[in-house]
């Protein structure tokens, strides 16, 4: 999955320089081993710095906003987001999107035919679905733990931050503590309905960029690895360094992955 970082943030989501034959030969290479390419869309624009820098072409493109992000219900930016969308499927083989940020629920932007970005989003899932029955579609920011979103998505996030810390032990006890809290206060307590295998949980984490979770001994990174396979979730996301994980990780990380199964 490509995330945040493919684009050209110019808000129109197309390919950076660093992608000039978009992802053909990725696709290819990914073919190879039986896997197929996924990537992260952000229907309002994506976050900090990055949004900042797709929203500020706003007007240029005559693209409709809403609360300073890109409103998915505008006529005009829906078409160009909608053609995107198609355009990943039919000729790049994206099969996995991860639409982060969907926007208002409660907001009729003026031309549109949609009662809100919820409503368009429903409608574009739909049309994604028609060209490639067999995508996967992970809703996130914006969702609540309502059942009712599986009508239309594969799997919603579960609330929080992406990576935080709670309880005694050391960060990565705590890492697990606190994904596991999160869902239960996010999901549990609100949506006792939800089922949990639908849900995106951060995954399994072991990454030079990630704070705290960059150093792990054995034993935490076996914890990390069980218990989030453990979860049933059906989205089984790494955020792996692959350098950093010695060859006793990956046996582990095989071995749990397959019991999973």
């Amino acid at each position: 999955i490509f995330d945040d970082g493919w684009d050209d943030r110019l808000g129109n989501w197309g390919f950076s320089k660093d992608f000039p034959n978009g992802f053909s030969k990725l696709k290819r290479a990914a073919e190879r081993y039986h896997a197929q390419l996924g990537i992260w869309l952000s229907p309002w624009g994506g976050y900090n710095k990055p949004r900042d820098e797709r929203v500020s072409h706003a007007a240029e493109f005559g693209y409709e906003l809403s609360d300073g992000k890109f409103a998915l219900s505008g006529p005009v930016y829906y078409q160009n987001f909608h053609q995107k969308v198609m355009s990943l499927i039919k000729d790049q083989g994206v099969t996995h999107f991860k639409f982060d940020g969907t926007g208002n629920a409660d907001k009729l932007i003026e031309g549109s035919r949609f009662t809100s970005d919820f409503d368009a989003a429903i409608h574009l899932i739909a049309d994604a679905r028609a060209a490639n029955p067999k995508v996967f579609i992970n809703l996130t920011t914006g969702t609540t733990a309502s059942p009712a979103w599986l009508f239309f998505a594969d799997s919603i996030w579960r609330g929080g931050g992406d990576i935080n810390f709670y309880g005694p032990g050391s960060r990565v006890q705590q890492w697990i503590t606190y994904r596991d809290a999160e869902t239960y206060r996010s999901i549990v307590k609100n949506g006792p309905l939800f089922p949990l295998n639908s849900l995106m949980l951060h995954g399994l984490v072991y990454a030079k960029q990630a704070k705290h979770l960059d150093r792990q001994s054995p034993q935490d990174f076996a914890d990390q690895a069980w218990s989030y396979f453990a979860t049933g979730t059906q989205l089984q996301e790494l955020y792996l360094t692959p350098e950093l994980l010695s060859g006793q990780n990956w046996d582990l990380l095989a071995k749990a992955a397959l019991w999973s199964q």
